[in-house]
């Protein structure tokens, strides 16, 4: 059987990069899924390609990541799409009607998987390649307040504008509580800005709180990597995203920015919360991570 899969982010998908390579700077381990599938394929007598690396004319399946935009034809083979970006990133990957081409759609949407041909299909994490989910008291002193690992992407009506905002008020107002790291940013205008990371749960392990906020707050269903990342760094996320993510992951687990009226609240918030009550949340992030639940 020959398959191949193709990226809307084709780079990802280009001689075979996503079955190379673990990490991407916004997201840990991001790409270790399909390291892990290309392996028990090649032990499974299963031929696993990515699109550029094989003739379409003798694929049998075809696996879409997202709409590829242009579309690459590929007669004969089946097709399967897996919706991962949300209708504000990438409108026409929600066309039902492209949908219809598909044998089977897999989709973080809650709204969907209610419908025959849709199965739900979570952003993956590998639970045991984490670390310590503790705190010691000495770290909780000396560790700096909060961090956001975040790719700058200017999209209207997006959560993108939230981002902006918090960076701002934290340059305003408490400039040495808060660092930013991701590409695209302007590093002229954001003194603490400190780059990209190599290694974003390292990263994330020097700050007691990561800001995690999605990119849309109006899709059901839709957790991506952000929180996830927080938990298996052993951080407390602050977290803006799926309406529903208390149906998902325990409210105990996160500090849910929906309880704030401002960022200055929040500041607070954060600045006032004491060493036990830290803990609280780390017992609880480390009791969902080894529950059936993750």
């Amino acid at each position: 059987m020959r398959v191949a899969v193709h990226n809307h982010y084709e780079f990802i998908t280009r001689d075979g990069y996503l079955f190379k390579n673990q990490n991407s700077d916004v997201g840990h381990n991001l790409l270790k899924p399909w390291n892990d599938l290309y392996k028990l394929c090649q032990s499974t007598g299963i031929e696993l390609y990515t699109l550029d690396q094989v003739d379409p004319m003798i694929l049998d399946l075809v696996i879409y990541m997202d709409r590829p935009r242009p579309e690459p034809d590929v007669p004969g083979a089946s097709k399967v799409l897996i919706l991962y970006e949300p209708e504000l990133i990438l409108p026409d990957n929600w066309d039902a009607a492209y949908h219809d081409q598909f044998s089977r759609v897999l989709t973080w949407n809650d709204k969907l998987c209610l419908q025959k041909k849709y199965e739900k299909h979570n952003f993956t994490v590998d639970w045991e390649d984490r670390l310590p989910c503790e705190c010691s008291r000495g770290d909780f002193f000396t560790n700096k307040l909060a961090v956001m690992i975040q790719t700058a992407k200017n999209i209207p009506g997006s959560l993108y504008e939230k981002r902006i905002e918090l960076i701002q008020w934290f340059k305003d107002n408490a400039i040495f509580d808060f660092d930013l790291y991701g590409r695209g940013w302007d590093i002229r205008t954001i003194p603490f800005y400190k780059g990209t990371t190599s290694n974003k749960l390292a990263t994330y392990a020097n700050y007691k709180f990561a800001i995690t906020f999605e990119n849309t707050d109006k899709d059901i269903g839709y957790i991506s990597e952000k929180i996830l990342d927080a938990f298996m760094a052993g951080t407390v996320p602050v977290y803006w995203g799926a309406p529903n993510v208390q149906d998902h992951i325990p409210p105990e687990c996160f500090i849910d920015m929906r309880n704030f009226k401002d960022f200055k609240e929040l500041h607070q918030f954060l600045r006032d919360m004491d060493y036990t009550t830290y803990c609280g949340y780390l017992e609880a992030i480390d009791s969902f991570i080894r529950s059936e639940r993750a």
